[in-house]
């Protein structure tokens, strides 16, 4: 009985530190996530990735899936081929990627 306890006090101990670690790459993400709200100035959306952070900082439950996140390498190439797209005058293309990015920014 001794040994099944010791046994159930581990596995409660590595899930602990996996949930730590979990918690902490989660936390990286979701800052990722707000620092690409806050460049597309979508200042309500950063706000409740702040608010989420703050819950997963002082112990909040783990969400049951991870969070979606926003691709910051497709966001940054769209926001660059856009400001190409206006300095050129192509102002068509510039409303495609302006489409484009909204869809980039929103997770899925």
């Amino acid at each position: 009985a001794e040994a099944e306890a010791a046994h159930a006090a581990a596995n409660e101990q590595t899930a602990s530190q996996d949930d730590s670690a979990e918690r902490e790459a989660l936390i990286a993400q979701l800052q990722a996530d707000k620092r690409a709200a806050v460049e597309a100035e979508d200042f309500e959306k950063a706000e409740e990735i702040k608010l989420e952070i703050k819950k997963l900082e002082a112990g909040g439950a783990l969400p049951k899936a991870a969070a979606p996140t926003v691709d910051l390498e497709l966001v940054k190439r769209l926001e660059a081929e856009k400001a190409a797209a206006v300095e050129a005058e192509d102002f068509e293309r510039a409303e495609e990627l302006k489409i484009e990015l909204a869809k980039a920014k929103s997770p899925v």
